[in-house]
This record gives C-alpha cells, sequence and structure tokens, in this order.
C-alpha cells in the first residue's frame, strides 16, 4: 500500500493540478498527525498571506513538524503580528482540547478549504473550492479515522455532514445569544460531527465542548 505521503501527493496532483500555485497548506498540524487518532479539526482556510504555495507545501509535508495554532498570525489587514499561539482563535482551540484530555498538538488539523486569504469572503467559488479540496480529507479520515470530527465555522460542518451523508442531531445552545453547536453522527452511531461558531468570535464558556462531547457519547445517540 502506498505511504500517506504518496496518496495525498497523487490525489493532490489529480484534483488541485491547477490549484497548486496558490498560497496555503492542506495540514496545519505536524505530519506526524496522520495517524489514527480520536479526533480530526477542521476551520475554513488559512489565514494571512504570502507563504509556501499548497504544491510547496505538499513537496514539504514529510518534514512539517511544526504546528500552525503556535505560529505568530497577524492581526487582520494591519501587518502587525500577535506573539505565537496568542492569536485568540489559537488561544481559545488549546483550550478546548486541554479540557478533553488532549494536547492539540496531537491533533490532525487542516482546513476545508487549502488556500489563503486575509478573510473568508475573499475566496470566490468557496464551495467550489471545498470540492476540489475534498478527495484530500477523504485520505487524510481513512489514516486518522477520527472517532470526532470538530469543525468551526458553518461550511465545514454543511461539507461534512453532505460527503460523509451524516445524520443531523439536536443543536446545542452555545452559551452566546443564539449561536448553537451543531452535531451529527455517522448512519452507524460510530462517529461523530461538531460544528462551533467560528472561533474567532466564540469563545465557548468553560466546559462547553467537553459537555456536549460527553453527551454524544451516550447510547441514546
Amino acid at each position: 500500500m502506498d505511504s500517506i505521503y504518496e496518496q495525498i501527493l497523487d490525489v493532490s496532483k489529480e484534483h488541485l493540478k491547477d490549484l497548486l500555485n496558490r498560497t496555503g497548506s492542506i495540514l496545519y498540524s505536524s505530519f506526524h498527525t496522520l495517524k489514527k487518532g480520536e479526533y480530526y479539526l477542521v476551520g475554513i482556510n488559512p489565514g494571512g498571506s504570502g507563504g509556501q504555495t499548497v504544491g510547496e507545501h505538499i513537496e514539504q509535508l514529510p518534514k512539517q513538524e511544526s504546528n500552525a495554532y503556535n505560529e505568530q498570525w497577524e492581526r487582520g489587514r494591519s501587518g502587525k503580528l500577535y506573539g505565537p499561539g496568542q492569536h485568540p482563535l489559537q488561544k481559545r482551540l488549546r483550550s478546548i482540547f486541554r479540557e478533553l484530555g488532549v494536547e492539540l498538538d496531537d491533533v490532525c488539523a487542516s482546513n476545508i478549504v487549502f488556500f489563503k486569504s486575509r478573510e473568508v469572503k475573499e475566496l470566490n467559488n468557496i464551495n467550489d473550492l471545498a470540492e476540489d479540496c475534498w478527495p484530500v480529507h477523504q485520505v487524510i479520515l481513512k489514516v486518522v479515522r477520527p472517532k470526532y470530527i470538530l469543525t468551526f465555522g458553518a461550511l465545514p460542518f454543511s461539507i461534512f455532514s453532505q460527503e460523509l451523508k451524516f445524520v443531523s442531531l439536536q443543536p446545542t445552545d452555545s452559551g452566546h445569544g443564539n449561536w448553537v453547536i451543531r452535531t451529527a453522527r455517522s448512519e452507524d452511531g460510530q462517529q461523530f460531527l461538531v460544528g462551533l461558531p467560528h472561533l474567532s468570535r466564540y469563545s465557548p464558556p468553560r466546559g462547553k465542548i467537553r459537555d456536549v462531547i460527553k453527551n454524544l457519547k451516550q447510547p441514546d445517540y
């Protein structure tokens, strides 16, 4: 059987061949997270500007030891930087996984769309781009085989739910206004999808995500 890197390389060349010169990345976590794990974390798309193209990123993938959630991130369009891991989204994710008893660095992490933009609205035809990227996610899912796919932002939840034919469950109060946490499960009840509001704006109350995951483990689901 081909290695995970060779599979990603082959699928990327086939489905992303006209997009490999755009800046971005397919993996936010280290290459070593491409193994069996309980969680798969998926955002919308990489933020910021500049840096490697997706093609260059794939070439260097086996050497990737860093985690984007530990890096310096831009403060919007100002050009200023947050310190490493100090962006509010980074801090919220680390807190969430700490409460789940998992180190964020050990979680396989990606984005539904691999291409960079300072703001999501700058990406034209984002649903088409998500469709182009989906075959790579399929490869990752076969390797990681996560029990929980944790997404933030509406698009990743929608794409995963649709592509994997998950059954929607009752939304949960997020603890913030009228926002909700959406959940779904596979038909055999062995895999769950958890959709959070975008974490650049949503700060989960302490223990909220832990309780959602705990409830999904109940036999009633």
